[in-house]
This record gives C-alpha cells, structure tokens and sequence, in this order.
C-alpha cells in the first residue's frame, strides 16, 4: 500500500496499530504521549486505532507485538520512536574529559521489531516518528527500511491517513529519499489528549503548551529547527490538564501529577508559562495537581515564582555548566549572573 494506506470505500473499517518502538520503556518508563495525540487526532475518522507499548507490557516484545499485528490486521503501522540512543560519558578522574562513552545503540532493536511487523502484516504501510525519529528522520528511514515518516507533529498527518488521503498528498509526511530532513519538521496542535488506561499509574501525565525549541544550544539536534517553535492555544492546554484531572481522579488518583512536556517552559519569555499557571489557578485545579517542567534560569520573574508556588510547582532548572566560557561556546541563552541571581 505505497500510493494509498486505506481500503476502497466499500471495504472494512480502517485500522492501525500505533508502536512505541522505544526499548529504553525496560529502564525508564514514560506514557506514549505521541501515540495518544496521535490516536486522539484521528477520532474524527472512524478509524479503529490501536496503541502498543511492548516494551512495558510483555518480556518478549516481538511476540507481543506479532500477536497484536496478526489480532488486528492493521493497515498502518506506526512506529513512534522516542529514543534512538543512550549515550553516558563514563567519568573518572584520570580521564580529563577524554574518557570512554557508553552507548547503548537502540535502532538495531527497533528494526527487529519493524522486521517483525512487516512478517505478520507484509501489505501494511508503515509509518515512522516520534523525538529521536525526527532528529534524524532521513537515516532512520533508511536504516529501518521504512518508506513514510512524520517530521514533528503528526497529529494533522495521522488523521488525513485515517481519513484516507493518498500519502503522496499529505502534507508533512516525509518519504524516503527526499531531500528534506529535520527541515520539514512540522509545528501542530490538536485538541485536548484522550489518555490511554495503561497509563493509569504512570507517575507523571505529559501536557504540552508549545511546540520546537527557542534555544540554539550548540551540542543539541534540535538547534537544527533555528529556533522555530510555537505555542498551544491556553485554552486547549487548560482543557487538556482538567480532563487529566477528572480521568486520573477517576481511577483513584489523588493529586495528579503533571509534566508539561515542552523544552523550557519559560521560553523564549514567561507570559506564556504564566498565562497556563494562572489558567490553573483561575479554573480551580491547583489543588489537584502538582507539576514540573524544564525552565530556563531566565526569565524567572517574582510573579512567575509565586504561581509556580501557587500551582505546586517543581522547577527543573537545565543548568549544563556555570562557567562563562562553557555557556558561550555551547550557545545557552543564560550566563553566570542570571544563575546567580535565580539561587
């Protein structure tokens, strides 16, 4: 199915098995958050869609995910890829910055899966994305031997796929070959998520307010978006974290633990971060959360400190090094004093 991934018209309901493809789900668990936006966006449809997390629910992954492909015959297989590598510098003393590196490569991993996949269900199209996809979108195409992949955002792509759109008409799918990369990288926002009950116990809920990276550090792939992000609307963000709210409560959570899923929360400036916790503390939700997110040490105003105290915030501040130095050669838009200032 390379021109179209749906049936004719008259045929069975459109089905599609969305796969977190992320092995490190053995080490660090995290919701699929992609996937359930991604289902969440195609609603609209009709379409039957299917999340699968095989690397938390089964100790042997490939066969739970044969098992599923072969139960639901999908026309589309999604593959969201989080993660494509762990990379740890070993340290010891002696090293002075040149010690081993331990990397655990996972895209081997991910192609068994893939490989799999296509045994069960050869006549299925499939589908690559996610973070880690997307900073290299053209080799792990290549690599996986995946013709379709989705640069950024999928919610818009995934649904006109359920909806039935010829791929080669989609905008933002990515195919094999084609000159673009990281560059169609797509800025999007659908509605509140619908969360998966999986992911019940899960010890924190991801809630995105914006899109891309402000920032341009120097050691990071998404300093290839040149600075392109983009904000959710308030109320979308303020929908999602009272519907959150009232799903998790229902399954006997008591305060509902919140990730606010974005790379710096206080970026490029505070009025959006502020306009959320105000939003929080305006609907009556800030006795029923706490949060954290990454901030950047400026801006940090007086009235973002106290809405973050408000709301029961916890501030995670990405501070690779105090050094002036350092923060000017890595391009981190803080230096030393603002540091200071902050503590």
């Amino acid at each position: 199915m390379s021109v179209s991934a749906r049936p004719a018209a008259a045929g069975p309901r459109f089905r599609a098995l969305l796969v977190h493809a992320n092995p490190f789900q053995r080490v660090t668990p995290v919701p699929a958050y992609g996937l359930e936006r991604l289902r969440t966006a195609a609603e609209s449809t009709g379409a039957e869609v299917e999340i699968l997390d095989p690397y938390l629910v089964a100790e042997d992954a490939i066969a739970a995910a044969r098992a599923a492909a072969e139960r639901l015959q999908p026309h589309v297989v999604g593959l969201g890829i989080r993660i494509i590598d762990d990379c740890i510098v070993v340290d010891h003393p002696a090293a002075n910055g040149h010690g081993p590196i331990d990397v655990s490569f996972l895209l081997p991993e991910i192609r068994e899966l893939r490989r799999a996949l296509g045994e069960v269900v050869p006549e299925a199209t499939f589908v690559a994305g996610g973070a880690g996809f997307s900073a290299c979108p053209q080799e792990c195409l290549e690599y996986l031997g995946v013709e379709w992949g989705v640069v950024g955002a999928g919610e818009d792509a995934f649904a006109a796929i359920c909806a039935g759109r010829p791929l080669k008409q989609i905008p933002g799918l990515l195919r094999r070959g084609d000159e673009q990369g990281i560059g169609a990288y797509h800025l999007g926002f659908g509605g509140p998520t619908k969360r998966d009950p999986l992911y019940a116990p899960a010890n924190s809920f991801p809630v995105r307010t914006r899109i891309g990276c402000a920032m341009q550090c120097a050691y990071c792939t998404a300093a290839n978006l040149m600075r392109r992000h983009a904000n959710t609307d308030i109320g979308v963000v303020l929908d999602e974290i009272a519907q959150t709210v009232e799903w998790t409560k229902a399954r006997g959570v008591g305060r509902v633990p919140i990730f606010f899923a974005d790379d710096e929360f206080n970026l490029p400036d505070e009025k959006h971060s502020i306009a959320v916790l105000r939003g929080i503390v305006e609907r009556g939700l800030a006795d029923s959360v706490t949060w954290r997110a990454y901030f950047n040490p400026t801006p940090f105003s007086d009235e973002l400190a106290q809405l973050v105290r408000e709301t029961n915030g916890l501030v995670s501040i990405t501070v690779d090094s105090a050094a002036e130095k350092v923060l000017a050669a890595a391009q981190k838009p803080f230096r030393r004093r603002h540091l200071d200032e902050l503590v």
